[in-house]
C-alpha cells in the first residue's frame, strides 16, 4: 500500500465500537531500541497504540526523547505509532497466517514482499508494543515458533520495534 507518502503492508482491517472501520499497516523497516530510558508511569493501554504514542507526550508533558521506540515510530511521519499489545498480536496473526509458527509459508511471503520493496524482513524475536505494565515494565510480543507469549521486561531493554499506521476506510 502506498498513498500520499504512506508506504506499508496491510496487516489488519478492524471495526471499532463506534462503527468505524480501520485499515492497519506496518512499516517496511524495523529497529532494535529501548522502550524508554526513564521509568515513569504512563497510561498506555492494551488496544490503542496511536493513543499510547501521542497522548502521553502531547498532554502529560512527558519527553519523547526518553522513549526511543515511540520516537522512532513518530519519526516515520504523521500518524505513525508504536502498536499496542493487541495490535502487535494482530500483526503476528497476519504475518504467521494465524499459525504462530515463524517458519510458516505466510512469514516467508510477508518477508518476500518486504525485501522486494526495500524493507527489512521480520525476525524471530520479541517486538515491543506500546502497552505499559507498570512504571518500569512494558509488553513485548514474541514473534516466535508456536508463540503468542507476551513478556513484561524492563523498559530499558532493547527489543525490535516496527511502526504502524492506520486510516479509516468508511
Amino acid at each position: 500500500y502506498e498513498v500520499d507518502g504512506v508506504k506499508g503492508v496491510i496487516y489488519a482491517i478492524k471495526t471499532d465500537n463506534k462503527g468505524l472501520t480501520w485499515c492497519y499497516l506496518f512499516s517496511l523497516d524495523e529497529e532494535d531500541l529501548q522502550w524508554s530510558t526513564k521509568y515513569e508511569w504512563c497510561n498506555c493501554i492494551s488496544d490503542k497504540g496511536a493513543w499510547n504514542t501521542y497522548d502521553p507526550f502531547n498532554y502529560y508533558g512527558m519527553d519523547i526523547n526518553n522513549y526511543p521506540a515511540f520516537k522512532w515510530c513518530v519519526e516515520h511521519g504523521d500518524g505513525w505509532f508504536l502498536p499496542s499489545q493487541e495490535e502487535m498480536l494482530w500483526m503476528w496473526d497476519a504475518v504467521s497466517g494465524g499459525t504462530h509458527k515463524f517458519d510458516s509459508p505466510t512469514v516467508e511471503k510477508f518477508n518476500k514482499v518486504l525485501t522486494e520493496n526495500g524493507g527489512e524482513p521480520f525476525q524471530e524475536t520479541f517486538y515491543w508494543s506500546s502497552t505499559a505494565g507498570s512504571a518500569d515494565i512494558a509488553i513485548a510480543v514474541a514473534f516466535m515458533e508456536n508463540s503468542v507469549v507476551c513478556l513484561t521486561p524492563t523498559r530499558d531493554k532493547a527489543y525490535t520495534v516496527r511502526a504502524a499506521y492506520r486510516f479509516a476506510i468508511n
